[in-house]
């Protein structure tokens, strides 16, 4: 943790991190209709993932529900 937050890692009160994911699997959900309606930022987006370039304003609480991964990634007890 002292490593994330050394000076040169926090530019403006703003920490940016990225991960590099390989979806293995993938079971269930469904298509949406229109995947155009993420690019834009809108009153619930609270995160922006940047996949492939393409920047999608997104929910960390829907992603969390969904997803053991950004549950532990939002939420996990790093302190």
């Amino acid at each position: 943790w002292d490593t994330l937050t050394h000076p040169g890692f926090v530019v403006n009160d703003t920490l940016t991190m990225e991960f590099h994911i390989a979806i293995i699997s993938s079971k269930g959900g469904e298509s949406i209709p229109d995947p155009g309606i993420f690019d834009a930022p809108n009153r619930q987006s609270n995160v922006i993932l940047n996949i492939g370039g393409k920047k999608s304003h997104l929910s960390k609480e829907l992603l969390a529900i969904h997803s053991s991964f950004f549950d532990t990634l939002f939420f996990g007890d790093f302190a």
